[in-house]
């Protein structure tokens, strides 16, 4: 570590000084003084004083080189996580951001699935969507800050839209996001009985479930106009004139979000998310306009990013004034 340490700062040496050696003669042709003119047409002093002011110059420069070059000095120590030595800290974050995604995926099937089954019979159909918005509203509390909590195959499409993460990620995290789904989904109906997890003439639990009076594509606008409220949402909260207020934002977004839920719920299930709707059709085997589930949350997902971005997106100009 030592040894690749001292070869870095030695090739650092070696481009500040040839740095300085083509300061110093541009310095010398642009006031066309010759070393041989200097001591001809200056004094010691004023030959002095004009060496001095370029050695300021390429010290100025050197300095400022060094700054931007400090990742080469400290790369052997700083990019290694205190404990997993053997790993990137970048690498790392990565691990972590897609085990966020898995992690909170698994949650929003575990515990928003839970909300919707019907332990007594005459409950509101209002618990179902409540539970949905509060359950987002704890897993951006829990996963938020580690991987921005998209749960969320659509969200995760209209983030890479927007520019905020790459598309390797996007696609680490998708992947994240349906094995979450499968693992929630599956302890669910492991810990729940068949009866009360599937009664008798009805889908299973948290399976998509479009109203029998509905036709397909009024099933395609239904879900595709939900999902515009939440990535309508989530462009607000990437805007950054809204960054001074994210102070409260997962109580925001889980309690905007069971207005869609508890509206849309009795007409299609209100799904606006392929993961969730994806690992009960794969359980329960309902398949019923499946594709909708599908595709409407990703069309919704492009066409309103793009949307806001293009119409609503300004940078935050107090914060550039400043």
């Amino acid at each position: 570590m030592a040894n690749g340490r001292m070869s870095r700062l030695s090739v650092l040496s070696d481009i500040l000084q040839e740095e300085g050696k083509r300061r110093l003669s541009n310095a010398r042709t642009e006031s066309k003084i010759s070393m041989s003119d200097l001591d001809a047409r200056t004094t010691d002093v004023e030959a002095r004083s004009i060496e001095e002011k370029v050695m300021a110059d390429v010290f100025t420069m050197s300095s400022s080189n060094m700054d931007n070059h400090r990742d080469l000095i400290n790369a052997p120590t700083a990019d290694r996580h205190f404990v997993f030595k053997c790993v990137r800290m970048d690498t790392l974050d990565t691990i972590c951001k897609v085990l966020g995604e898995f992690v909170g995926t698994a949650l929003l099937l575990l515990f928003a699935c839970m909300g919707l089954i019907q332990w007594t019979p005459g409950q509101p159909d209002f618990v179902g969507g409540l539970v949905f918005g509060l359950t987002i509203m704890f897993i951006i509390q829990v996963v938020g800050a580690v991987s921005g909590a998209h749960i969320n195959p659509a969200v995760t499409l209209a983030s890479f839209i927007y520019g905020k993460i790459s598309v390797f990620l996007a696609c680490l995290y998708v992947v994240a996001q349906f094995l979450g789904a499968l693992v929630g989904y599956g302890v669910l109906k492991l810990m729940t009985p068949e009866s009360i997890f599937r009664p008798v003439g009805s889908v299973g639990t948290c399976s998509p479930n479009p109203n029998p009076e509905l036709n397909a594509g009024q099933v395609f606008f239904f879900e595709y106009f939900a999902t515009t409220v939440l990535i309508t949402l989530c462009c607000a909260a990437w805007d950054p004139r809204h960054a001074k207020n994210q102070d409260s934002m997962a109580i925001k977004f889980g309690l905007s979000l069971s207005i869609p839920f508890i509206a849309v719920s009795p007409a299609t299930g209100c799904c606006i998310n392929p993961a969730r709707a994806f690992a009960p059709a794969l359980y329960n085997g309902d398949w019923n306009m499946h594709w909708a589930y599908w595709i409407a949350p990703l069309l919704a997902a492009v066409v309103t990013t793009v949307v806001y971005r293009f119409l609503f997106y300004r940078e935050d100009t107090e914060k550039k004034d400043s």
